[in-house]
C-alpha cells in the first residue's frame, strides 16, 4: 500500500505539472484504499491512474504475481454513493 500511495502521489504531481487533473487531490488512505477527490470530468481519469499506481505498486513488491482482480474502484458524488466503475 505505502508503494501505491507514493506513486499515486508522484503520478498526481505529474498530471498536474502537465496541465491535467488540476482539480485532483489524494485526500486519505482507508486500510487498503485509496480516496481521491476530483471534478466530475476528471473522476474516471483520476480512477484509471489509481488504480495503475496501485497495480504497479504491488507488483514492485511482487513481480510477476497474479493481478488480476487485484484492484476494483469507483465514483461518486460522496462516499456513500460510490458506483463501480471499470476503467
Amino acid at each position: 500500500m505505502a508503494r501505491a500511495i507514493i506513486r499515486h502521489h508522484a503520478t498526481l504531481d505529474r498530471e498536474a505539472q502537465a496541465g491535467r487533473q488540476l482539480g485532483t487531490r489524494m485526500s486519505a488512505t482507508i486500510h487498503d484504499a485509496l480516496i481521491d477527490e476530483a471534478r466530475t470530468k476528471d473522476a474516471d481519469g483520476a480512477l484509471r491512474l489509481m488504480k495503475q499506481d496501485m497495480v504497479d505498486g504491488y507488483l514492485d513488491i511482487f513481480p510477476g504475481a497474479p493481478i488480476d482482480k487485484l484492484v476494483e474502484g469507483g465514483a461518486g458524488r460522496d462516499w456513500g454513493n460510490l458506483e463501480d466503475r471499470e476503467v
